[in-house]
């Protein structure tokens, strides 16, 4: 996502003085390095398990690396153009590929075997083989917006290539934008006939279709936000993604004809000191989210391309605010910020809290230091080297090329022939219901815990009794903490962000499913999210209150009315005692709260009462932690890791003993039971 150009050469061009589109620019190699360090800091996990936040909206280091990408390579392109009047799209796209496809294969081929060496049993290898053929072949994000997968939710296990989606958004953007440029040359060679006239044609269209382009953009990301698409369709997709990439397309254009003296005036300086101080200001204030807040969605980002814009085109002059982003640290940091950028991620997914026994500040410098030495080791080895043109021959390239395919490849037949079915040979107390007819459509409801506990349901003899589906929440409870404008309360504080928007929207999206999906049972588990205070209304709730149990009550009602709707059973699996083994939860001492978990459990059973012939309770309490305290682990075996959510084999062995009997909840052993 980092595009490297002229720019990342350090020697200036001579022709620098006068056309700011040649020549070195440091500052926007001390704008690469605050972008990749915001990033780094979002995504490691000490900003989620420590009270100490440092950039809780990272995140947006991502749209400063899109605009600096529009930016660039649109002045690269017009750079080539001046200079011969024609682009080489052959030539521009080998230089991509030379500078950014080596150290990429370098990382996926490490992630992959450090993915095999921690498969666990029971985890197959199929998704991080679609995850690294998709980031191969840049579509990584669409992959994630097809499986739904949210960037922002801090499930057990992330994906070691979720970063890997903005490579995709950036790839796309390389293949298609030069494109663009040849059709526009082409259209103002046609209605100009000097030099001059052809240069100011071919700016101010490059400009329309930049604008127009870049409104649209955001228009249509604003318009799927307020009709409730998915989050993760909006933040992945190339379509609600590029007003960032045209923007720095806008700002070449409107820089291709002007010196530097432009750019370093006390007005341009003033404006780049306000524009990154809200850019920062936006990184650190914006608040920390399971999920990226609707407004951003609705002109939030848009402001942030416009910060992003006004930053970089006085960062790219002479004037002392390109001076004060050229400090050393900073444009050494910017220089390494692609393989910094594909280095961090997988470092932070494999020197987690279980792993290292360390947690905070500890581990956030032993996460930077392992990033920065791999960083420097992949810059020196492969980025510097394969900028040297005598060095990337074409039999060098092919053998390379050759062996990187082949060891795909066996990675691929490896990780696919993985066992992923583990438990398959567990038995029951009691043998499964005999059926005639279709199998019962369940559908399993819930937060990540119960995405955890469905999604590895195995596959048994004899128990193929389902065709299942499953519609999970992440982060979100049943009871009020989902409904618009809840927070949770700890020690007396709202947590601001606490609560993901969708979960206010979660009995829609529930009644969409079950009428798409028409299931016979609806199996509802719910993890940590109904043990919290919360604030609603300005008013703080107890979780144990009367206040708290009536609301929650009133939720309990609205699921049974939209499962009645679809004439299916409901069945309400109690909360299991839950642990605190990562330093996440540590920081979350109400899961571990009995009281609070028999709160839930109560008003559950109190409700079944009430609704015999509708609502049926199974004390899944009971059956993870018999002796009311939690274990974590059943048989001797564990089930969990953090203390909270299944792990596959795990789940399997909570299905042996959960399958008989939610089956006998539901009526499945009735006499010659029929679907």
């Amino acid at each position: 996502m980092l595009t490297q150009v002229s720019n990342s050469s350090p020697a200036p061009s001579v022709h620098s003085s006068q056309n700011p589109l040649l020549g070195y620019k440091p500052g926007l190699d001390g704008l690469r390095g605050l972008a990749v360090l915001a990033v780094f800091l979002y995504h490691s996990g000490f900003l989620t398990s420590s009270p100490i936040v440092l950039a809780p909206s990272g995140y947006l280091g991502v749209d400063l690396f899109f605009v600096l990408s529009g930016y660039l390579i649109t002045s690269l392109l017009l750079a080539e153009w001046r200079r011969t009047s024609r682009v080489s799209l052959k030539r521009f796209w080998l230089q991509r590929a030379r500078r950014l496809i080596p150290a990429l294969v370098l990382v996926l081929l490490s992630t992959s075997i450090f993915t095999f060496i921690v498969l666990g049993e029971g985890e197959s290898g199929q998704p991080f083989v679609g995850d690294m053929w998709s980031t191969l072949t840049y579509v990584a994000n669409w992959r994630y917006v097809l499986s739904d997968r949210s960037y922002f939710e801090q499930l057990e296990v992330p994906s070691i290539l979720r970063h890997m989606w903005s490579l995709g958004i950036e790839e796309q953007f390389y293949v298609i934008w030069p494109l663009v440029i040849m059709v526009l040359l082409k259209f103002v060679r046609l209605r100009a006939s000097t030099v001059g006239g052809l240069r100011q044609a071919m700016r101010r269209w490059l400009l329309v279709v930049s604008c127009f382009g870049a409104i649209a953009s955001a228009a249509w990301m604003a318009f799927e936000s307020k009709n409730h698409v998915s989050v993760s369709r909006i933040y992945y997709g190339t379509d609600t993604r590029a007003f960032a990439l045209l923007g720095g397309v806008a700002l070449a254009g409107a820089l291709a004809s002007r010196s530097d003296r432009a750019l370093t005036g006390r007005l341009a300086q003033t404006s780049g000191v306000v524009s990154l101080i809200g850019w920062l200001t936006m990184v650190v204030l914006v608040g920390r989210h399971e999920d990226v807040p609707a407004w951003m969605f609705q002109g939030g980002f848009v402001a942030t391309t416009v910060f992003c814009m006004i930053v970089i085109g006085v960062a790219a002059g002479r004037g002392w605010f390109a001076s004060f982003l050229s400090a050393k640290p900073l444009v050494q940091l910017g220089r390494l910020s692609y393989s910094i950028y594909l280095w961090h991620w997988p470092v932070i997914v494999v020197l987690n809290s279980d792993r290292t026994g360390m947690g905070g500040i500890r581990l956030l410098l032993i996460r930077a230091a392992t990033t920065v030495a791999l960083s420097v080791a992949t810059f020196v080895i492969i980025e510097r080297r394969m900028r040297t043109p005598n060095w990337w021959s074409r039999g060098r390239a092919l053998i390379a090329i050759g062996v990187s395919l082949t060891l795909f490849l066996v990675t691929t037949f490896v990780l696919l022939n993985h066992d992923n079915n583990v438990g398959s040979d567990l038995e029951s107390s009691i043998p499964a219901p005999s059926l005639t007819g279709t199998p019962v459509r369940m559908l399993g409801i819930g937060d990540s815990v119960a995405l955890t506990l469905f999604n590895y349901r195995p596959d048994r003899l004899g128990w193929d009794i389902y065709a299942r589906k499953t519609v999970a929440l992440l982060g979100c409870g049943l009871g009020p903490l989902s409904e618009a404008g809840a927070g949770m309360v700890q020690n007396g504080k709202r947590r601001p962000g606490s609560t993901p928007e969708i979960c206010s929207r979660e009995n829609d999206l529930w009644q969409e499913t079950m009428l798409e999906f028409k299931p016979d049972v609806v199996v509802a588990l719910f993890g940590p999210w109904d043990l919290y205070d919360l604030s609603l209304d300005g008013r703080t709730i107890s979780q144990g209150s009367n206040e708290f149990a009536k609301l929650f009550t009133q939720h309990l009602v609205e699921l049974l009315k939209i499962v009645e709707s679809s004439h299916a059973k409901l069945v309400l699996l109690t909360i299991p005692c839950l642990g605190q083994l990562n330093d996440y939860y540590l920081t979350k001492p109400e899961i571990a709260d009995n009281e609070r978990r028999a709160v839930v459990n109560g008003l559950y059973q109190s409700f079944a009462d009430a609704h015999p012939n509708d609502v049926f309770v199974v004390d899944f309490a009971k059956l993870v932690c018999p002796t009311g305290e939690f274990t974590g682990s059943l048989a001797g075996t564990p089930y969990t890791e953090d203390g909270v959510h299944f792990t596959p084999k795990g789940a399997a062995i909570v299905w042996s003993i959960l399958d008989p009997v939610l089956a006998k909840a539901i009526g499945l052993y009735d006499s010659k039971s029929k679907k």
